[in-house]
């Protein structure tokens, strides 16, 4: 065999190997090509099924970070680079602004600031609760329905690159949540009570603002837990000058204390009056005014504070209120009228007013109304029609 064939047939080998050896690596990085392929479907679906920020709606990504979640970046850069944008543009057109509280009867005005977002002014279309805005009405008290002017109205402003939200908050029931006539709204202003979600989403669903608005129907509103919670601060936290009781006088159909507030000097005031003053006063009645005439008498009057109507809300937060001025204050103030019909301020030092009197605060004598809203007891019971209707018996007066 000749060199020249020697030398072709070695090249036609070494082509052969070469070409065999290229198939041989073809085949394979198409395996491993449609290994890869499908490994990572799932995180190519994902990948497909994303949409820009500014095209896709808000509720259709409730977890931004879902994806980035569970396709981590070192196993596929190209998905997570894809995701992280996404993720961030969601976060960034996602506003939750603070919590704010609206009393229901008084008139409320809110500013709010959205950072970056001066483009959408003007573009928003705004829901309460999923109801839209220009649907919530004020209370008519002469029809009984919500037929009165809007409740909330939201102006949008462009301030440089920012928007500038002025959210204005009608009165929902007006001044006096205890009017029973021509239509009764005790029964209807307490299921407003609580969170309503104010959400603002622009036009091309690019941005969703999200305020909760607690609706509570005047400042110093108390629910019967609150008002438990209040008046036992109100004795943690009194003046040590003088001595400060809540006590249990009772139980209602449900098994609710009642409770009893004693606001006194000291507790020989109290014993002295238990044990002197009204024994005497019950038995000695002629002996008693004889002194109190001569100015002999050394007594401390006992003033009740108590609210009848448990539906009559007001009168329990006035009562609450007052045992904590009581408790925890030198002095209470407030606003009379004159002689001559002008408004005249009156203060009067809490210390003073211990030398002549004990106070009982009974904040509510049916502690089941207080939470149901009922004037009525548990039970059905109406004491207040009971007591107008039926004849009481009455002790001999104590004066003739």
């Amino acid at each position: 065999m000749n060199d020249s064939y020697k030398k072709r047939l070695y090249t036609q080998a070494l082509s052969l190997s070469a070409a065999v050896l290229m198939a041989f690596l073809a085949q394979g990085k198409a395996a491993a090509d449609q290994q890869n392929s499908t490994e990572s479907q799932p995180a190519a679906n994902q990948v497909e099924a994303v949409t820009p920020a500014a095209e896709a709606a808000p509720v259709a990504d409730p977890n931004p970070t879902a994806e980035k979640e569970q396709t981590p970046a070192a196993e596929n850069p190209a998905v997570s680079a894809a995701v992280q944008p996404r993720a961030a543009a969601s976060e960034e057109a996602k506003t939750q602004l603070a919590d704010s509280t609206v009393y229901m009867s008084e008139s409320a005005e809110l500013k709010e600031t959205v950072q970056g977002q001066a483009s959408q002014a003007g573009k928003l279309t705004w829901t309460l609760d999923n109801k839209p805005i220009a649907d919530w009405k004020t209370w008519n008290m002469d029809s009984g329905t919500f037929t009165g002017q809007p409740f909330v109205t939201i102006e949008e402003k462009a301030d440089g690159n920012d928007l500038h939200l002025n959210l204005q908050f009608q009165k929902l029931f007006g001044d006096d949540l205890s009017l029973r006539s021509p239509h009764n709204i005790r029964r209807t202003y307490r299921k407003f009570i609580g969170k309503h979600e104010l959400v603002g989403t622009s036009q091309d669903l690019s941005l969703t603002i999200r305020k909760n608005v607690v609706l509570r129907p005047y400042e110093d509103f108390h629910s019967h837990e609150e008002m438990l919670a209040s008046i036992e601060k109100s004795r943690q936290d009194a003046k040590t000058d003088r001595l400060v009781q809540i006590e249990n006088i009772g139980k209602s159909a449900q098994g609710r204390d009642i409770k009893l507030g004693i606001i006194s000097s000291d507790q020989k005031s109290i014993d002295d009056y238990l044990s002197t003053t009204n024994p005497q006063a019950l038995t000695k009645p002629a002996e008693m005014l004889a002194a109190l005439k001569n100015g002999n008498l050394d007594y401390k009057l006992p003033v009740l504070i108590n609210n009848t109507h448990a539906d009559e809300q007001p009168a329990i937060d006035i009562i609450t209120g007052l045992f904590k001025t009581f408790a925890t204050k030198d002095q209470v103030s407030f606003k009379t009228t004159a002689a001559d019909g002008s408004e005249k301020l009156v203060t009067l030092k809490i210390q003073d007013l211990l030398k002549k009197f004990i106070f009982l605060f009974d904040f509510t004598e049916n502690p089941d109304g207080d939470v149901l809203n009922t004037r009525a007891l548990a039970n059905g019971l109406d004491l207040t029609v009971i007591l107008a209707t039926k004849p009481i018996l009455k002790p001999a007066p104590l004066l003739d």
